[in-house]
């Protein structure tokens, strides 16, 4: 499985962990270069977000086509280059509108 930009996925690798926690996490991945995928990793906790990070509500329409579950944020600082071969359980995808603005917040187009 090849894993594209605009994919969110489930990871459960050291490299996904964030300050103290000790479990996976979903991620979007914002692109692809051979063996390699960068993400940017996404949380929950929404009273830890920076002004930079981006917000997807629950209520969005395309909300469902993502696979997560609760309101979460991307975290933007820092992207992390990975193994694509560490992205093995698909949640969903950026969609609609929600791509386009999710584009816009990379700075490029997801390719």
């Amino acid at each position: 499985m090849s894993a594209k930009a605009g994919e969110f996925y489930f990871i459960d690798d050291p490299r996904s962990r964030l300050g103290l926690s000790e479990y996976g996490r979903p991620c979007l991945v914002v692109g692809s270069m051979g063996t390699s995928a960068i993400i940017v990793l996404c949380s929950t906790k929404i009273e830890l977000k920076d002004q930079r990070d981006f917000v997807i509500l629950k209520d969005r329409p395309e909300f469902p086509a993502t696979g997560l579950e609760e309101t979460s944020y991307l975290i933007l600082d820092p992207p992390r280059t990975i193994q694509a071969s560490l992205l093995t359980k698909r949640l969903g995808e950026a969609t609609g509108h929600l791509r386009h603005e999710l584009e816009d917040w990379w700075g490029e187009p997801f390719s």
